[in-house]
């Protein structure tokens, strides 16, 4: 089975009517071979302003080329957006047993060239490490670009609360890769995941 995802990063003027748009569309695409589809909103920049305020992630069973892929998931939403076709190079699960309706999202498109994503990925690898232990890490997923992209990474994390993301990175032990990371075009953001669709189930 292949397994591809969609990434749109959006800029949008409205996020509670491009909600209720990109909701009608990803209904439209589930006879298609949809597996599953998020939707997160930013609630918060936690370094400059990111140029962003929602992301959409479409997971899809599917054999087709990435250019394919890009054509099929089409949202058709008329928005700014950058469309990166996407694997899953790590998923790490902390926590399974919070209330996930009081949760927060930690989403960080990479803006860096190929030739980076290796140091890139190193630094994100050290930096999980240093936080696997801080209270209210939840569970991360880190995905890797199939074609070159603006985007070539993409980290996506759950976490207990707002409070426990900044006390985590401004503690002592990730201060290091606060440094490494600066190095980088780096866009975190906190969010709200708006919808999860997963089969016939939405969850919002």
């Amino acid at each position: 089975m292949t397994v591809s995802y969609v990434a749109d990063v959006f800029s949008v003027a409205n996020t509670e009517a491009f909600s209720a748009r990109w909701l009608a569309r990803i209904q439209q695409l589930r006879s298609g071979g949809l597996l599953s589809a998020e939707l997160f909103i930013k609630t918060e920049d936690i370094r400059d302003s990111s140029g962003y305020n929602a992301l959409s992630l479409i997971q899809v069973n599917d054999a087709l080329q990435p250019r394919e892929l890009l054509w099929f998931t089409d949202l058709s939403l008329n928005e700014h957006t950058t469309r990166t076709v996407c694997s899953l190079s790590t998923a790490l699960n902390v926590c399974n047993n919070a209330d996930e309706t009081a949760t927060v999202w930690l989403v960080n498109p990479f803006e860096i060239t190929l030739n980076e994503r290796p140091a890139a990925i190193a630094m994100w690898n050290n930096a999980r490490d240093a936080l696997m232990d801080k209270t209210g890490l939840m569970n991360a997923r880190l995905f890797q670009s199939e074609m070159d992209s603006r985007y070539n990474l993409f980290n996506i994390a759950q976490w207990s609360s707002a409070s426990a993301i900044h006390s985590a990175l401004n503690h002592r032990d990730y201060s290091s890769h606060r440094e490494t990371s600066l190095q980088y075009r780096l866009h975190p953001s906190l969010c709200e995941r708006k919808y999860h669709i997963t089969g016939e189930t939405t969850h919002e």
